[in-house]
């Protein structure tokens, strides 16, 4: 993406840990004018559609842990993707003794919306001490 002197980034986040507004001031210093940061939950600035009404070539889910945040951010951000957006679902893991509470209802989403034939899987990493990420994209 440096490389890409018109990509534009959107956030959403819940706004109450310190590191998203150090996060938000990086992204500024990368990309000058160019990173919308929107507070709030993301279950409601998507239903609500309180971000630019655009197709974005990638979208990063590392939201709420339960059941019905993942849920609800996995199937709204549908309305901001096209056929070739790629879909990057944080918190999965495969391997059963890695899933922790934490992540349980995550992976639960992705594999449920798999079966549903809501998103692809193209890719998976995983990256040690219970981290890892699955990219997918939407079925249309």
């Amino acid at each position: 993406m440096l490389e890409n002197t018109n990509a534009n980034i959107v956030s959403v986040d819940i706004g109450t840990h310190s590191y998203t507004f150090e996060g938000k001031d990086i992204i500024d210093k990368i990309y000058p004018d160019r990173h919308l940061l929107i507070i709030g939950n993301s279950m409601d600035i998507l239903a609500k559609d309180e971000i630019p009404n655009l197709k974005y070539d990638l979208i990063y889910i590392d939201g709420g842990h339960s059941y019905k945040c993942a849920n609800s951010d996995l199937i709204n951000c549908r309305e901001y993707a096209n056929e070739n957006t790629m879909v990057i679902m944080d918190d999965i893991l495969y391997d059963k003794s890695l899933i922790k509470p934490w992540n349980k209802q995550v992976v639960k989403v992705w594999e449920t919306k798999k079966k549903e034939n809501f998103v692809i899987e193209t890719d998976y990493f995983y990256f040690g001490r219970d981290r890892g990420f699955a990219i997918g994209k939407y079925v249309f």
